[in-house]
């Protein structure tokens, strides 16, 4: 409902030498609803210099928009997708549902004094490092609408068959780290072969069905496919049904 704050994440370079994780956080977004005028905040849209953004870290005190002069900001609808490469500044701006996946750390560096009237603390801000050593997360090299345009993603179709579409969404040309894949199905049915998954239904309604098995699904359900079900459940569409695939990476 509100705007969270500019952030940035580490890339695990970054995360080693500071937080002692082989992990940073790269993270991808898929819009899953919005609501009139919904926006994200990506990327510079000019160059700025860390000293220049230093002074707007301090002035965002005291003025709430002193982050948002400089960044990119971009309207978006139901779904778009975004890959959020480490260091890129960015912010979910208010009246977005997302679907989020990421690397598995939590690690955000967000330099604003405010989320909504919440005043954030240095922990909150910093995680815990000098100011200026967590301010160089941010990657001052990249700026203007290349960059949107960089972390936009158009959905590729894998395959398609009576009823079912399957549509990579992020994958390894987009990072190493992990993958989503969407699943459209129109009154077809298609049987889940991806181990270790974590699977969210997006649109429509549906079921599982196994041996001596079977669940209802809905919008807003998600589900945990352990390798030893790959291969033995099935998904069936009422009418149109679209569920998410994410699976981890290196």
């Amino acid at each position: 409902a509100i705007r969270l704050p500019m952030q940035a994440h580490p890339t695990r370079a970054f995360s080693q030498k500071n937080f002692h994780s082989p992990y940073g956080k790269a993270e991808a977004w898929l819009i899953l609803a919005t609501r009139p005028d919904a926006c994200i905040y990506f990327g510079f849209d000019r160059a700025v210099t860390k000293d220049e953004f230093r002074a707007a870290v301090e002035r965002s005190e005291t003025d709430p928009e002193a982050m948002t002069r400089f960044v990119n900001r971009v309207p978006v609808q139901t779904g778009d997708v975004f890959f959020v490469s480490a260091g890129v500044i960015h912010a979910i701006g208010a009246g977005c549902l997302i679907l989020e996946v990421q690397e598995p750390t939590d690690f955000t560096i967000q330099p604003e004094y405010w989320c909504g009237d919440y005043h954030l603390n240095a922990q909150e801000m910093y995680l815990g490092l000098e100011a200026e050593t967590a301010l160089d997360c941010f990657d001052f090299t990249r700026w203007g609408a290349e960059v949107v345009e960089q972390g936009r993603k158009r959905p590729r179709v894998l395959r398609e068959a009576a009823g079912l579409r399957v549509e990579q969404l992020i994958g390894p040309e987009d990072t190493e780290c992990f993958s989503m894949t969407r699943y459209v199905l129109d009154g077809g049915r298609v049987t889940l072969t991806e181990p270790a998954s974590v699977w969210i239904c997006v649109e429509g309604t549906g079921r599982l069905t196994g041996e001596d098995y079977a669940e209802a699904l809905q919008k807003g359900d998600y589900f945990f496919l352990p390798a030893a079900a790959a291969g033995k459940i099935t998904a069936e569409s009422d009418g149109k049904l679209k569920i998410v695939c994410c699976m981890g990476g290196k």
